[in-house]
């Protein structure tokens, strides 16, 4: 299957990356915009979900809803927060700007659905690194180690 501007010899990954991206919901425009940025920029799978995350939102703008998801490999990751103004609240009127203090942002726990899983409870799974960027707030777990 023939990819423009994409070398031949990566067709056969690229083409498998495709279908583990369209296997985690993203429709084919993601999956091509992923996978150049993966493939042919070197970027890992997670960086270039984030990336593409990135620039889909700046063309709408704004992206109310986000939740933190697998990113495969044991990681989860996703917006905690995500900037809005006056216009572009949360469902209780509020929202938090890029001038918002949170404080040091470097890390924070990581809890199945903040504990409202009867079976879960209030357990931290783990912690996640948080990054601020021009959107919002981003968490990434680390990666579990194996075994």
């Amino acid at each position: 299957m023939p990819y423009r501007n994409v070398p031949e010899e990566l067709w056969t990954r690229w083409t498998a990356a495709s279908i583990k991206v369209m296997a985690k919901g993203q429709d084919k425009e993601a999956a091509i915009a992923i996978c150049h940025a993966q493939i042919v920029g070197g970027k890992s799978m997670e960086d270039a979900m984030h990336q593409f995350i990135l620039e889909r939102a700046e063309i709408k703008l704004i992206s109310f809803g986000s939740e933190v998801k697998a990113l495969g490999d044991g990681r989860v990751g996703g917006y905690l927060v995500q900037f809005g103004d006056e216009d572009t609240t949360d469902l209780t009127g509020d929202y938090f700007t890029k001038e918002t203090d949170f404080g040091e942002l470097t890390q924070a726990p990581i809890l199945y659905q903040h504990g409202l899983d009867k079976k879960m409870g209030k357990r931290k799974l783990g912690k996640g690194d948080l990054k601020e960027d021009e959107l919002g707030v981003w968490i990434r777990s680390p990666a579990q180690p194996a075994g």
